[in-house]
């Protein structure tokens, strides 16, 4: 027995010596690998809004379906609200996306939401660069134990390859950036860019029972109510030819929407379906062009619930690092 402990020791010695070098290693690769103009970094600067423009304000939640899809600044001259586009990317998680505004609610705000279609779950490699670069949002993720270990290994291999393109200097991409957003948290540095012979995202989906996800959304509903706020609900830009490659399903999608959801819906599922020539390089980027005509659909909409209030003056986007 004290022969078996006396070959442990060293063992457990070296193990520990591993696992403190692999976590300075980790340490250091990360903060060396860290881009702080990556897109998602941008989640700062749409934070940063939410918490300091003052009232009456319109809110838009959900994913990049709003963060190329909106003029948020013609919006606000047309309704008289502060306009803050929140959306990112859908592949930050539902539960993610909805607790970041949560946080931020102010009495009197009108609260869009625009979810992506069957969104759930997010993705953990893009849920590793936003808490590399905004490290409070992890808790904003309701992770289980599983997804924290997915996490961790997601965030090791961001260490890796983050460390590998900033060598080779292609750490930063012309369009999906930072800077690439206005002061109102639209992207714009896809206007006029040449487009992409095909988009992506033009999948099937499965006819899948939402009800989980809806009570996930009727959460952050009645936290909005709570906090006297209003919440609506509109669908999010769709390109027409993936619309009807998923007709059936999306119908059903719909339904469930309007049997579940404690919000009012302003408008259908097609009023959201636009032509595939406004879109720009998936089903639910929409172009300079689409992104305009989506404002005008959306004001259309608000003007259902009488809208009109004078306008308080906006901030800049500030710089936060």
């Amino acid at each position: 027995m004290n022969q078996t402990l006396t070959l442990l020791r060293p063992i457990s010695i070296i193990s520990a010596l591993c696992g403190i070098i692999l976590y300075f290693t980790f340490y250091l690769l990360s903060s060396y690998a860290r881009n702080n103009t990556i897109y998602v970094a941008a989640s700062l600067d749409k934070e940063y809004r939410l918490e300091h423009v003052t009232t009456p304000r319109i809110v838009f939640v959900g994913g990049s379906n709003l963060a190329l899809g909106l003029n948020s600044q013609q919006l606000s001259k047309e309704t008289g609200y502060s306009v803050i586009n929140m959306g990112l990317h859908a592949g930050l998680g539902l539960n993610f996306i909805l607790n970041e505004t949560q946080k931020s609610i102010k009495p009197g705000d009108i609260i869009i939401l625009s979810i992506e279609h069957f969104l759930g779950d997010g993705n953990k490699k893009l849920m590793a660069q936003l808490v590399d670069i905004n490290p409070s949002t992890k808790s904003l993720m309701n992770l289980s134990y599983l997804d924290r270990i997915r996490l961790l290994i997601a965030q090791l291999q961001l260490c890796i390859s983050g460390t590998f393109y900033k060598l080779i200097n292609r750490d930063k991409d012309p369009i999906y950036n930072r800077e690439a957003f206005n002061s109102y948290g639209d992207l714009t540095t896809h206007y006029g860019q040449p487009k992409p012979t095909a988009v992506s995202g033009n999948i099937l989906f499965s006819n899948t029972d939402y009800s989980k996800w809806i009570n996930v959304i009727n959460n952050f509903i009645e936290l909005a109510y709570a906090k006297s706020a209003k919440v609506y609900f509109v669908f999010p830009a769709f390109q027409e030819s993936a619309y009807k490659n998923n007709l059936h399903t999306l119908k059903a999608l719909e339904l469930q929407y309007k049997a579940g959801l404690k919000c009012p819906i302003l408008g259908s599922m097609t009023s959201s379906v636009m032509q595939d020539k406004y879109f720009f390089d998936t089903v639910y980027h929409l172009d300079q062009i689409g992104s305009q005509k989506r404002t005008e659909i959306i004001f259309n909409l608000l003007k259902q619930i009488n809208m009109a209030s004078p306008i308080m003056q906006i901030p800049d986007k500030k710089n936060i690092h």
